[in-house]
C-alpha cells in the first residue's frame, strides 16, 4: 500500500524495468509507449471483429493512440498504471466478447483473470462490469436479443466480487497514505459542482485538447453556481438526446454511458487527492466518446452525400491535427521546469505546480527563486504544509532560523501530524540555541517519521548539546538502525564518542562517515588528528 495505492502489478512492472534499465529513463519510457501501442492495436482488432464498428476501426484506434490527453498517461513514467490497466482491461473485454459469441470456460476465465490483473494495475478498472453491461446493449445487442436481464447480471457476479475486494483494498491504501479526503473537508455541494464542471471540461478536452496541464487545482467551493447549473443542463440535454436517438443511433447512448460510467470512480464525488480533474482519467472513458463521434460523424457525412474519399480525408485531417497537438504537449513534459511552468500558464493560481516548480529550481541550485516560489505557494494556498516546510528549510539553511519559526509553527497548527514540519521546527530551535525546546519537537518528529535517519541525528545533536549523552547515543544508533548508510549518523556518533573518550569507536565511525561522504572535511581533519596522536 505504498504511496496511497494498492497496485502490485504496476510495482512489478516498474521493478522489471529497473532490473533491465536501471535509472536510464529511456527504457522506462519505451515500456510505457509499447504498452500504449499494444492497447491501440488490441482495440483495433476488437473493433474490426464487430460489424458495427469495423469500418471506423482505423480512425477510432488512431485517435485513441495519438489524442493529446493520452500524453500524461504515457509520458509520465509513474503513470504506468494507466497504460498497463488500459491494456489489461481491453484484453478482458476482448475475451468477454469472444465468450459471448462462443461460450466456454476458458474464455470466461481468461476475461476474469485479465480483469483481476487490470485491478492490480489500477483500481479505476472497477467500472468494467458496468461497461460490459453497456456492451451487452450495444454493439452485442444481447438485451434486444432476448437474454434475460437477470442472467446478464448473474454472469458478471464474479467480476463484481473482484470489484468489492479491490475497492476495500484501495480505500485502505488511500486512508493509510492520507490521499482520501474527509467528506467534510470539501462540502458535498462543492464536490457535485466540480464533478459537473469537470465532466463538461472532459468533453471540451476531447473536441479541443488545448490548455492541458499536469494538475488542475480543486476549486473547493469556489465553483460559480451558474457554471455548475449550466454544466448540469448541458449534460442532461446530451443524455436526453442520446436516449431519444437510441433506436436509430444506438452507439450515441452506448458511447455516452461508457464515458460517464468510466469516470465514476474519479469524478470527485468521493475526493481523492487535491486535483479537480486529470487528463489521465480519460484513458479508457474517452473511448466511448471517440466511438460515438466516429460513427456519428460518418452518419452525418453520409447523409450530406459525402463519398468515402471525403470521409477518409476528414479522418486523416483529424488524426494529423491531434498528432501535432500531441507532439506539442509532449514537449511540455521535457523537464520539471517546463512541465510546471506550463501548468501555471494555463491554470493561473496553481499552488501545486508553483510548489513543484520551486522544488525543481531548488534542485537546479537557484535557491532565491525557489524561496520566492514557496512564498507564492503559501499565498495561493496557506494550508500547504509542504511549501511551509520547504520554505522553512531554505530559511534555516541560509542562516535565518528565527524567520522560519513562525512559518513552521503556523503550518503545524494546520498539519499537526506532519513529521517533516516537526523536524524543521526542531532544527530551527536548535540553530537558535533553544535546545530544550527543540528536543520534544524532534522526538515527536522521530515518532512521526519512523524510517528517517536524519531526524534521529538532529535529536541526538540536541540531546548531546544539553549533556544528555547516553540518550544522544541512543538516538544516533537508532538513526543507523534506520539507515546503516547514513553518513550524518556515523559522523555524529563519532563526535559523541570523542566526548565520551572512546577514540577507537570515534575513529571507526568517522572513517565510515568519510567513506559514505568523501568530501567531509571535518571528518577527514579529525581523523588526521587522531592519526597524529597514534590513535
Amino acid at each position: 500500500m505504498h504511496a496511497a495505492n494498492w497496485h502490485p502489478l504496476t510495482w512489478i512492472s516498474h521493478e522489471v524495468d529497473a532490473s533491465l534499465f536501471g535509472v536510464n529513463p529511456a527504457g522506462h519510457h519505451a515500456t510505457s509507449v509499447l504498452l500504449h501501442i499494444a492497447s491501440a492495436l488490441l482495440l483495433y482488432g476488437l473493433l474490426r471483429a464487430l460489424p458495427e464498428t469495423r469500418g471506423a476501426a482505423p480512425f477510432i484506434a488512431a485517435v485513441f493512440l495519438v489524442h493529446p490527453v493520452r500524453v500524461e498517461s504515457v509520458a509520465w513514467v509513474a503513470e504506468r498504471k494507466d497504460v498497463l490497466c488500459g491494456l489489461l482491461s481491453l484484453a478482458a473485454i476482448a475475451f468477454w466478447v469472444r465468450w459471448v459469441r462462443k461460450p466456454g470456460a476458458a474464455r470466461y476465465t481468461a476475461a476474469l483473470v485479465c480483469f483481476a490483473a487490470a485491478l492490480m494495475a489500477k483500481p479505476m478498472a472497477v467500472t468494467l462490469p458496468l461497461l460490459l453491461l453497456v456492451l451487452d446493449w450495444w454493439p452485442l445487442r444481447r438485451m434486444q436479443g432476448g437474454t434475460p436481464p437477470l442472467r446478464l447480471l448473474t454472469e458478471k457476479l464474479p467480476f463484481f466480487a473482484l470489484c468489492a475486494v479491490s475497492s476495500v483494498l484501495t480505500v485502505k491504501a488511500q486512508q493509510a497514505g492520507g490521499a482520501l479526503r474527509d467528506l467534510d473537508s470539501i462540502t458535498a455541494g462543492s464536490r457535485v459542482a466540480n464533478a459537473l464542471v469537470s465532466t463538461v471540461d472532459y468533453l471540451r478536452m476531447t473536441f479541443w485538447p488545448s490548455g492541458l496541464a499536469v494538475f488542475y487545482p480543486h476549486p473547493e467551493g469556489a465553483t460559480p453556481g451558474a457554471w455548475a447549473a449550466l454544466a448540469a443542463v448541458l449534460l442532461a440535454a446530451l443524455t436526453a438526446g442520446a436516449i431519444l436517438l437510441r433506436r436509430s443511433h444506438p452507439y450515441l447512448l452506448a458511447g455516452w454511458l461508457w464515458f460517464l460510467m468510466g469516470l465514476l470512480p474519479v469524478i470527485g464525488l468521493v475526493q481523492v487527492g487535491a486535483q479537480a480533474r486529470a487528463d489521465r482519467y480519460l484513458y479508457l472513458p474517452q473511448l466511448g466518446l471517440i466511438v460515438a463521434i466516429a460513427l456519428g460523424g460518418a452518419a452525418l457525412l453520409s447523409r450530406a452525400g459525402a463519398g468515402v474519399l471525403a470521409a477518409r480525408a476528414a479522418a486523416i485531417v483529424v488524426v494529423l491535427a491531434l498528432s501535432l497537438a500531441a507532439v506539442r504537449q509532449v514537449g511540455y513534459w521535457k523537464t520539471s521546469v517546463t512541465l510546471f511552468e506550463r501548468a501555471i500558464a494555463v491554470t493561473g493560481d496553481n499552488w501545486f505546480a508553483t510548489y513543484n516548480l520551486g522544488q525543481a529550481v531548488e534542485t537546479a541550485g537557484d535557491r532565491t527563486c525557489a524561496e520566492q516560489l514557496f512564498r507564492e505557494t503559501l499565498r495561493i494556498n496557506p494550508k500547504s504544509g509542504a511549501a511551509a516546510n520547504s520554505l522553512g528549510g531554505l530559511l534555516i539553511d541560509r542562516g535565518a532560523p528565527a524567520e522560519a519559526v513562525p512559518i513552521l509553527e503556523a503550518a503545524l497548527k494546520i498539519r499537526p501530524r506532519y513529521g517533516a514540519l516537526h523536524n524543521n521546527l526542531g532544527l530551527a530551535y536548535l540553530r537558535m540555541g533553544r535546545e530544550t525546546e527543540a528536543i520534544p519537537i524532534l522526538a515527536e518528529a522521530s515518532q512521526l517519521i519512523p524510517d528517517d535517519a536524519l531526524v534521529c541525528s538532529n535529536l541526538g545533536v540536541a540531546l548531546a548539546t544539553v549533556g544528555r549523552l547516553d540518550e544522544a547515543r541512543t538516538a544516533f544508533e537508532e538513526g543507523l538502525r534506520r539507515d546503516p548508510q547514513s553518513a550524518e549518523a556515523h559522523y555524529n556518533l563519532g563526535r559523541l564518542f570523542q566526548l565520551l573518550g572512546k577514540p577507537d569507536l570515534e575513529a571507526q565511525h568517522l572513517r565510515e562517515a568519510l567513506r559514505l561522504r568523501p568530501g567531509d572535511a571535518e571528518a577527514a581533519e579529525r581523523l588526521r588528528v587522531l592519526a597524529a596522536q597514534g590513535l
